[in-house]
């Protein structure tokens, strides 16, 4: 009987012991796997300066997410004093505890740094290490006693200290916490902007509790700029030796990594950015390194904290496994056809569901096919909207795994002025009254979404806003995007062109005007004070007289626009009205590589014949000059691109007309 209650006894004992083992950097990462930034909300000199606040709400969304790590990035010398001791006011301090015990108590791995003191990353004197020092002190002696699912992380991207004065600052403030903390994990980096190459070439401070972190918004410019695309071979290629390259690392020194920041702005083409999210998502999960996707409420928006709403971005980073379909793939298939394609990496699965959503919809179930297709055709569209398409399914009768959404505007081949007639000039253009047709043809937005609110065309993706009652105007502005608008010019000569702008910021942006004679030179708007208040910037240009289509190109984001008025011309220049197109085609479509685009000219006339993306990117000009009378044959040889669907756009004096392309290879 001793020995029966000896042994139960020891038993318990090491159970006991387990419950309440330290955990280990490597129990710690498995732990972490999925998390998310708590980005733009303590790291500004007052919470809620950059449109954030953290609420106890946002932690249940987060949990009941699937998200298993929030990163607190937290700016501290705003909230603590210049001199000696350097007090942290208790205010800020009591404030930061209470946030982290709401990520404690729903048993989520919490990770603390110091963010934005660019006061030490720009002079590492003697007073500025005093300084981090007692602050870093100041946290660790408030939050000692805290689980150990809370980690500290030294510094955020430290550029531009040498990579030397960072290696001190690692081995200096680690043994500054361990004083008061010394089992508590904490994250370092290297030098610069804590990508990858800095994480490797960093000292390693001569500590047991550490885990190495970097960040990567790559490839640039695409992640942190929006331009470009994400998808190729050698991109993916590219990810997948980043993880090599840290975890290479991790195995030599016996540290796991984390990557605990990545995003792609919304301004990304939209295919490309679901893939890039899947992309990390899955070289992470395959190399056992967790990450922090970084989500701000700004440019890398998905998550609306007082909705308590998701984006499809969150179900990429939560769905995503090593079993989900990839290489999606999708094209116009015969006319208004569109087909996915993928890539199956399992067959344990009973069946593959494709859920579809429209506009701006919800993704709802849309067919359920056999686990061993990879390829739907969905032939219920209908032309001017865009239809979104992903993929899900059980693994083994439990897990639910998905593709990353794919995405394809259907789009529209009528267009008419918005007011039924063309607006004559001299007169007023308003913004919002861009012509009739949809996305790719009379406007292009790069996110698709009304981010202005206002109930005015609402089901259009142009973000139109009130700025006065019964008042709108074009805001949200980014690069790339533009809108058009038909004008009936009354008589030829010099106009002087007044945009009606406001900037709310400390600069304003740029655009110019394209017209069937040439394009303006660049409009540059100036700091108006706020986005309510507006001032005109002008530019002078020579119309000719005619019905024609006119172009706002958006050069650079940073102003709203409400309107753009034509004065009197200067001078009267009559000409013979422009010859219109009498026939326009192509011959093969769909094609591979190559296609003949034939039209016939009655007279002569200035001919612009270009080539655009689904998304409206122009990538190539076929014909720009002045052409006589005649039947003309030009040819487009595509053995450099990608298959899809393509637009040609023909103008030649008041005629413009758009054609669909569709590459198959």
């Amino acid at each position: 009987m001793k020995k029966i209650l000896t042994i139960t006894l020891m038993m318990l004992f090491c159970v006991t012991i387990n419950l309440n083992a330290q955990l280990s950097p490597q129990d710690a990462i498995k732990a972490m796997a999925r998390g998310i930034n708590m980005g733009n909300t303590l790291e500004p000199p007052n919470e809620g300066d950059w449109g954030n606040t953290a609420a106890e709400s946002n932690f249940d969304d987060y949990k009941n997410a699937g998200f298993t790590c929030v990163r607190l990035p937290i700016t501290w010398h705003k909230h603590a004093d210049t001199t000696a001791p350097y007090t942290i006011n208790p205010t800020w301090l009591n404030h930061i505890e209470q946030i982290v015990d709401w990520g404690l108590s729903r048993h989520l791995i919490i990770i603390i740094n110091a963010h934005h003191e660019d006061w030490i990353k720009s002079a590492y004197t003697d007073n500025h290490k005093a300084r981090f020092d007692s602050i870093w002190s100041q946290i660790a002696i408030r939050f000692k006693n805290k689980s150990d699912s809370l980690l500290f992380e030294v510094i955020n991207e430290p550029n531009p200290l040498s990579s030397a004065n960072v290696n001190d600052l690692n081995a200096r403030t680690i043994q500054t916490m361990r004083k008061t903390n010394p089992t508590r994990i904490v994250l370092f980096s290297g030098n610069m902007w804590s990508n990858s190459s800095e994480l490797v070439a960093a000292a390693v401070p001569q500590d047991t509790f550490l885990i190495g972190y970097y960040h990567s918004y790559d490839p640039y410019p695409f992640g942190l700029v929006g331009t470009g695309t994400y998808g190729s071979d050698a991109d993916i290629n590219a990810t997948t030796q980043k993880f090599n390259q840290v975890t290479a690392w991790g195995a030599a020194h016996k540290i796991p990594v984390i990557l605990s920041e990545f995003g792609y702005m919304k301004a990304c083409e939209y295919n490309s950015r679901m893939c890039a999210y899947a992309t990390v998502v899955d070289q992470a999960l395959a190399h056992h390194v967790a990450f922090n996707v970084w989500e701000d409420g700004g440019d890398f928006y998905f998550y609306n904290r007082t909705g308590h709403t998701w984006s499809e971005i969150k179900d990429v980073l939560i769905h995503t496994y090593k079993e989900s379909p990839n290489k999606m793939k999708i094209i116009a298939y015969a006319d208004t056809l569109v087909k996915i394609q993928w890539h199956n990496r399992t067959t344990e699965n009973d069946s593959i569901i494709v859920e579809r959503k429209i506009d701006t919809g919800n993704f709802v179930f849309f067919a359920r096919i056999a686990p061993k297709d990879s390829i739907f055709i969905d032939s219920t569209t209908s032309t001017g909207k865009a239809f979104y398409y992903r993929l899900r399914a059980n693994l083994k009768d439990s897990i639910e795994i998905q593709s990353y959404p794919v995405m394809m505007r259907v789009l529209a081949t009528y267009r008419a002025p918005f007011a039924g007639v063309p607006a004559p000039i001299p007169g007023k253009v308003e913004a919002e009254n861009y012509d009739i047709g949809g996305e790719g043809l009379t406007s292009h937005d790069i996110d698709g979404v009304n981010q202005g609110g206002a109930n005015y065309r609402p089901n259009d993706g142009v973000d139109i806003g009130e700025h006065t009652t019964g008042q709108y105007h074009v805001g949200y502005i980014a690069a790339g995007e533009w809108l058009e608008y038909s004008i009936d010019v009354q008589q030829s000569g010099t106009y002087t062109m007044t945009a009606s702008v406001a900037s709310g910021g400390s600069g304003g942006g740029q655009f110019n005007i394209k017209f069937k004679n040439g394009t303006t030179r660049t409009f540059t708007t100036v700091s108006t004070g706020s986005w309510t208040s507006y001032a005109d910037v002008s530019n002078t240009f020579k119309l000719d007289t005619g019905v024609q289509v006119m172009r706002v190109n958006m050069v650079t984001a940073g102003f709203d626009l409400d309107y753009i008025s034509f004065s009197n011309p200067t001078s009267v220049d009559p000409e013979n009205s422009p010859a219109q197109f009498q026939l326009f085609d192509n011959y093969p479509n769909p094609f591979n590589p190559s296609t003949t685009i034939t039209f016939t000219l009655p007279s002569r006339s200035y001919v612009m014949l270009k080539i655009f993306d689904l998304i409206g990117r122009e990538v190539g000009t076929i014909v720009s000059g002045e052409l006589g009378a005649g039947r003309y044959t030009r040819q487009w040889n595509a053995a450099g691109y990608s298959s899809g669907t393509y637009f040609y756009r023909l103008e030649a004096g008041n005629f413009v007309g758009v054609k669909k392309l569709v590459l198959m290879k």
